[in-house]
């Protein structure tokens, strides 16, 4: 989703790229334009003629009336893609980028396994919808909202304003040699746009707040009209439009679950499971047991843990704010999934086990197999403990980047995993 965030907003920072020779100004003509250029210049909510709406993400179809094919290169890497416009409502679809125009770039079908689409609204709302094989041939719809859907996304700071380009003398054909577009750019930024209008004067003010698309292509008013950015470089990443189409396509997201809800749902359940579980085992403990100190202090560890996820639940039940601006709740999301708790767990349980096998070494000194299961033991809580000081380490080296932490943490934890006694 970061990624995603990073491309809508990337029409605004991206640099200069080189641009082919200058062509004549032959882009409208003297008429008003042939019919297919006249027809994919239109987007009344970017003209201001309509309104954008406020879209939810599983209640009713999302339908788009342009249909738009971009190719992008990064890093030497091409990939094409395809991008659904409601120019009415003021929303785009888009599909997983390929690495060829292949054979259905531009298939939306929601009920094939690894099915992903993206949308966004000029209003905020950021909605992933992706189908996941459950295995046995069941599949499940899920959306993810990041919050957007009660508290929208806003891009950071202030997305008003006007931003001058000026004309340059670069010219390049698009979508068959249908569409022509010059060159514009602001001189105290270096990003580049080739931009189809009905007129090109020598400067244009991009209004910022009455755009329309995603990687730096879409629909951008001006103060002298609607233009469409048909191409916008940069030395290491380039987006262009290749065809745009007048379409008649419905999304239908009614099958997709609200992924946040459902989580909120079952972690509330396991909580209230993992409360009761709690009760029964402390009820199990036997004065005489010679473990039981460390039956008691994982008992301890599981209720704090329960404690501290509770709150986190809290907040995020309380706040409903969008994960992708609001920290706490990105710290909440963090809290019950980090490695680092569940490394500090597996050292107590482990101890327990060390304490439970050496009893039974006890009872039976020649027990080969409990003495095998102790050595791993002995030799697995000393990883572990490695581990969480690798963890605590990473912690304090991304205090800035607690995603990456996060990530770093989990592909340690499951390479200890690997080794562990089972």
């Amino acid at each position: 989703m970061k990624h995603c965030l990073q491309l809508i907003i990337i029409l605004f920072f991206v640099n200069v790229a080189k641009a082919q020779h200058p062509r004549p100004d032959t882009m409208w003509g003297a008429g008003s334009g042939s019919p297919y250029q006249r027809a994919i210049l239109v987007a009344p909510v970017v003209s201001g003629e309509r309104s954008p709406v406020f879209i939810l993400p599983n209640s009713e179809q999302l339908c788009f009336d342009k249909q738009v094919k971009i190719k992008t290169q990064s890093a030497g890497r091409v990939s094409e893609q395809c991008l659904y416009f409601n120019t009415a409502s003021g929303y785009v679809g888009y599909c997983m980028p390929r690495n060829s125009a292949g054979g259905g770039l531009c298939d939306i079908k929601p009920f094939e396994k690894d099915f992903v689409f993206y949308v966004i609204g000029t209003k905020g709302n950021l909605y992933t919808y992706q189908t996941t094989d459950e295995g046995n041939g069941r599949l499940k719809h899920w959306v993810t909202m990041s919050g957007t859907q009660a508290n929208p996304y806003t891009l950071p700071g202030s997305n008003t304003g006007m931003m001058r380009v000026n004309k340059k003398m670069e010219m390049k054909l698009y979508c068959d040699d249908k569409v022509k577009a010059w060159s514009y750019k602001n001189e105290a930024q270096p990003q580049l746009y080739y931009l189809f209008g009905k007129n090109y004067p020598p400067q244009l003010a991009f209004n910022i707040g009455k755009y329309l698309g995603n990687f730096g292509i879409g629909y951008q008013m001006t103060d002298k009209g609607l233009y469409i950015i048909m191409e916008m470089q940069h030395p290491s990443w380039e987006a262009k439009i290749t065809d745009i189409d007048e379409v008649a396509v419905c999304f239908d997201p009614t099958a997709f679950q609200k992924q946040e809800e459902v989580f909120i749902e079952k972690r509330t359940e396991d909580m209230i499971k993992e409360r009761q579980k709690i009760d029964r085992d402390r009820g199990k403990i036997r004065p005489d047991d010679p473990c039981a100190a460390h039956r008691e202090a994982l008992l301890v560890f599981r209720e704090n843990q329960l404690r501290l996820q509770s709150g986190d639940m809290d907040s995020i039940r309380r706040t409903n704010n969008n994960v992708l601006q609001n920290q706490n709740v990105q710290k909440a999301y963090r809290n019950m999934m980090d490695p680092l708790f569940m490394i500090q767990g597996d050292i107590i349980s482990t101890q327990l086990s060390i304490c439970v096998t050496e009893q039974r070494i006890r009872r039976n000194p020649n027990d080969n197999p409990a003495q095998a299961k102790l050595g791993c033991l002995q030799g697995f809580i000393g990883r572990l403990r490695s581990t969480e000081a690798q963890m605590a380490a990473l912690d304090e080296a991304y205090a800035r980047d607690p995603t990456t932490a996060l990530g770093k943490k989990s592909q340690l934890y499951l390479a200890l995993m690997q080794h562990s006694c089972r």
